[in-house]
């Protein structure tokens, strides 16, 4: 809840995002969070571990060739 309420008052904060996409992947909604680490990886320079965090949601969901992707180009 102190998540999404973070998120509720600083929507256009990458690391509030990020925060909240971590506790959804904790709590297993892999597809809200899967959204949310989109939304990041999506924008310029974003953090190489975002795109790590993503590659492993994609391997959840047997995504091989997505995860590999984002793997890619996490280095």
């Amino acid at each position: 809840a102190e998540s999404r309420q973070l998120l509720a008052e600083r929507p256009n904060d990458p690391e509030a995002q990020q925060l909240l996409a971590d506790l959804l992947i904790y709590k297993k909604n892999t597809l809200q969070a899967q959204e949310l680490y989109e939304r990041l990886a999506a924008q310029a320079g974003a953090n190489p571990s975002i795109r790590v965090k993503l590659g492993q949601v994609y391997l959840g969901q047997q995504k091989y060739p997505d995860a590999l992707a984002q793997f890619r180009q996490a280095i």
